[in-house]
């Protein structure tokens, strides 16, 4: 009797032994992810920035107070002008963006690379100057341009 009660609960242990590894395997796949937001701070509100005119009187320029970036990728500023059609005389005018006391050239895009590194604030300004292009002086009035500037995802 102690045989057949050996065998009876030994043969269910020996038949759970003698079944493929791979009939008892189980797996399990975790992913873990995450987005992480675009984050840009910009410290350029809309203001007004006032020209001089040079002493030949042939030539405005102005230049913005230091404005500041800090985003968590790297930023390019495209810029936008608009002369107002009431200006009194047609000038040649050019935009400059100049950053840690360096003027930046516009890349292939048309885009001024800020050079900025994720989370790190980064300085720059930006100038307008309008000239009148015969070399004589401005004719007197009211001259008005308007710039548009917009971070791009560089």
């Amino acid at each position: 009797m102690n045989f057949k009660r050996i065998a009876a609960t030994a043969l269910p242990a020996l038949a759970f032994a003698l079944m493929p590894s791979a009939s008892l395997a189980t797996t399990s796949t975790t992913v873990f992810s995450a987005t992480v937001d675009q984050n840009c701070n910009f410290t350029a509100t809309d203001t007004a920035v006032p020209l001089t005119l040079n002493s030949d009187g042939d030539t405005l320029s102005g230049t913005t107070d230091t404005l500041t970036v800090q985003c968590n990728y790297g930023v390019e500023v495209d810029l936008a002008m608009t002369v107002n059609t009431n200006n009194p005389e047609e000038t040649t005018n050019a935009l400059t963006v100049t950053s840690g006391g360096s003027a930046l050239s516009a890349n292939s895009d048309g885009h001024y690379e800020l050079g900025n590194s994720s989370g790190v604030a980064k300085d720059f300004t930006l100038g307008l100057s309008a000239a009148q292009s015969s070399s004589t002086q401005l004719a007197p009035g009211d001259y008005e341009y308007t710039v548009v500037m917009t971070l791009v995802a560089s």
